[in-house]
């Protein structure tokens, strides 16, 4: 399951470094809870609930926000070349997207890190999230207006 959370973490951070650091957390979280794992559900299933709300604390912690202000600063580095503008345009939209998902609730971070983010269905959405999937469509149409509503304003 390292391959997973792994991928799913980074899709959400943008930072190996910080993704390997929160997975080994999930899976500290995890051994941890073990005991209280019920086989309801499948333990992929299990450790993705896990990965999103270490994520989501991360985002909501001091070093998540501590890291925007001095990306900010390191990431200006003015260039001529049309290539390299174009890179720095692409970087600067997913790093916007970036910072719009940071600002969602965690209720709409995590059906768009399975569905959008993981492109996984959405009856795993609900399974892991345990809401039902009509649920699932409307918070993922909800969370895609407030993140067009946000890049928009950004």
């Amino acid at each position: 399951h390292k391959n997973l959370v792994f991928a799913m973490i980074v899709k959400q951070v943008g930072d190996r470094q910080i993704a390997e650091d929160l997975s080994q957390e999930v899976f500290v979280k995890a051994y941890r809870g073990l005991k209280n794992f019920r086989s309801d559900s499948k333990f992929s299933t299990w450790i993705t609930r896990i990965a999103l709300n270490t994520t989501s604390s991360y985002f909501s912690s001091r070093a998540y926000k501590e890291s925007q202000k001095s990306r900010d600063l390191a990431d200006y580095n003015p260039s001529s070349s049309q290539d390299l503008e174009h890179s720095q345009e692409l970087r600067e939209q997913i790093e916007m997207f970036r910072t719009c998902f940071a600002k969602l609730s965690e209720r709409f971070r995590g059906v768009v890190a399975i569905c959008c983010l993981q492109e996984l269905e959405y009856d795993v959405a609900a399974e892991a999230l345990d809401i039902p999937i009509g649920t699932v469509r409307s918070r993922l149409n909800k969370a895609r207006l407030l993140l067009k509503d946000c890049m928009a304003a950004e």
